[in-house]
Parts: structure tokens; sequence; C-alpha cells
């Protein structure tokens, strides 16, 4: 498959086996959207949930990374960003680590970090067995990670608790969040793990997946979800799940579907 590099006229081609999660997705593009607006030149760069590959070779497209570090949860997707990569890269130092990524990071003896990036699976889940196909680009173990479980949050928790170790005086981690969950959540997020946002590169809207389940968010009043894209129309999480259900069961066409939230890629810092 082709797949653009963002802020050129250039396209890679790439293997996608159907095991590795789709670099045209949403979610990535707009990962890769917020990576083209970054300067990566010189610094060591831990790529969380490497997948395809596609996010790193956006980098070295655009930069010259001191080294780049590709971690993955999964060995044979980690073998398929490495074929990806390869054509891609003229000089850079490219490593690769299999593994958990807290795991890895928790015996990371590789240097100090300058930038820790990752689109990594905001979705619990449920008990699946996450080695049995795919899923695990989209969900994780909770079982693992289980704090901030109510909001999808437990891996990056406890990877920004991992991270702070590691990173560089002036390093930063770059992740992509979901616009379902508050703002304030995501400060006391940080709040428990000793980091401070600094910036969002990144923000769009994008239509839910309606294969996620929207009843966690009942009874919250925030307004993290839209019947447009636009967010001038509010909707509850009550009336967002109904809608969401009713597609699922085919009582309403694609269009009608119309339930939105954002994807942000934010920066943020740890606080010493």
């Amino acid at each position: 498959m082709q797949v653009p590099i963002v802020g050129s006229n250039e396209a890679v081609t790439i293997e996608r086996p159907d095991f590795v999660f789709d670099p045209l997705d949403q979610w990535a593009r707009i990962f890769r959207e917020a990576l083209a607006l970054m300067d990566f030149n010189g610094l060591a760069v831990f790529d969380a949930g490497c997948g395809s590959g596609c996010e790193a070779i956006q980098m070295l497209r655009q930069a010259s990374p001191k080294v780049v570090v590709l971690n993955d949860r999964s060995d044979r997707v980690m073998a398929v960003a490495l074929r990806n990569i390869a054509p891609y890269n003229g000089h850079v130092p490219v490593r690769s680590c299999v593994g958990d990524v807290t795991d890895v990071l928790a015996r990371w003896a590789g240097g100090k970090l300058d930038r820790i990036i990752g689109c990594l699976p905001q979705v619990p889940s449920g008990g699946c067995d996450l080695a049995a196909g795919d899923t695990m680009a989209h969900e994780y173990d909770e079982q693992k990670h289980p704090e901030f479980r109510r909001w999808g949050l437990g891996l990056l928790f406890d990877l920004k608790a991992s991270a702070r170790a590691v990173l560089a005086p002036a390093g930063s981690l770059v992740l992509v969040h979901s616009g379902r969950v508050p703002e304030r959540i995501r400060a006391e997020l940080d709040g428990r793990t000793g980091f401070r946002e600094t910036r969002i590169i990144c923000e769009r809207m994008i239509k839910h997946h309606a294969g996620t389940p929207l009843a966690y968010l009942f009874g919250t009043r925030d307004e993290v979800l839209f019947a447009d894209p636009d967010k001038r129309k509010p909707l509850s999480a009550e009336d967002a799940e109904a809608a969401r259900l009713s597609f699922v069961a085919g009582e309403i066409p694609e269009e009608e579907y119309r339930v939105f939230h954002s994807v942000l890629v934010v920066e943020s810092v740890p606080v010493w």
C-alpha cells in the first residue's frame, strides 16, 4: 500500500499485513500530521507502538534524528516495521525493542531519550486475548494497566510513570489522546505521573468508531461528544450511545450515524 508523507508530495510504499494497524486510519494520520510539525534533528526518539513503521518513516523523511528506537509488543509487527523502514532510511541508526512499552522503559539502559512518541491503544481489552489477533493494535491489557481504566488511560498512565526516569532534562512525551477524555482527566493523569501539558500540537474531529461503547461516559457533564464535526451540537453520552447501538444494529445508515469527538496529539514534559 502507499502512504503519503505529510508536508510533501511524496508517498512511500509499504507492506501492511492484516495484523498491523492501518497507517491510513484517522488516528494514525492525525499523529503523522503532528509529527510533521516537529523538529527531530539530532534527537534520540523512542517510538512506542511503532506498528507499520510509518511514523518513523515520516520522521526520517523530514529530519535526521540521532537514533530512532522502535518498540512494539509484537515481534511479527516489529519485523514488518523494520522491513518497511529500511528502504527509506539513509544513515540514521534504528534499534528495536519488542515488549510491553512499560517493561521496556523500566529496564532501559540505552541512554537518555529526547522524545517518546506514541499512538497507543485507549480502549481496555475487556479480558480478550490480545495475542490472538490484531486487537493489540486497538486495545490494551487493563489487568496489567488498571489505573484510570474508566477512561482508557491505563497504558498511558504507566507509560508516563516509566518515562520520567529515561527522558533527558529537556525531553518530552508526544502522545495521541482521545477527545472523549475530558481535559480535567488529562490534567489529573499528568498530576499523578509528574508531567505537565505544554501544548496541543494537532487536534482534529473524527466520527466516533461504532465498535467502541460509550456507556463509561454516562453521567459526565463534560462536552466531549458532538452531533456535528464543528462542535456546535454537544451530545450527551446517553444519546451518543443510543445512536451507536442503532447504527450497529443496522437501524440507521452511515450518514445518519453522527457522533463525533476530537483526537489530539499532546506534548507534555516532566515536572522536576
